[in-house]
């Protein structure tokens, strides 16, 4: 079923409102097709910078969208959380209606 304009303003409410933004976007994006990467393979894939990197990691766990996962010699690895998954997955279903992505061309 199409959505109105309306109805697509409402549902954009539940979404947030922090995850609207392009490096939050591709973190998240990469993490779920991971199991877990480094700080520097999230760099290697993505092209952002350390400190872009750094800080929307450190946002992200705070959001409790990604979690620190320990490796030997206590190399930090980042996963997407469930939390994450989820409201990643409810934002790219709510882009997608918004740009008509679903209907036929």
């Amino acid at each position: 079923m199409k959505k109105d304009f309306l109805d697509l303003v409402n549902e954009s409410k539940s979404l947030d409102k922090g995850l609207f933004n392009l490096n939050k976007m591709i973190i998240l994006k990469v993490l779920s097709q991971h199991k877990f990467l480094l700080n520097r393979e999230i760099r290697n894939i993505t092209g952002l910078t350390y400190n872009d990197v750094f800080f929307t990691i450190r946002y992200l766990i705070h959001e409790d969208y990604v979690k620190v996962i320990t490796g030997s010699n206590r190399v930090k690895l980042y996963a997407i959380t469930d939390k994450g998954l989820l409201e990643f997955e409810k934002m790219c279903n709510w882009l997608c209606e918004w740009l008509n992505c679903h209907s036929k061309r």
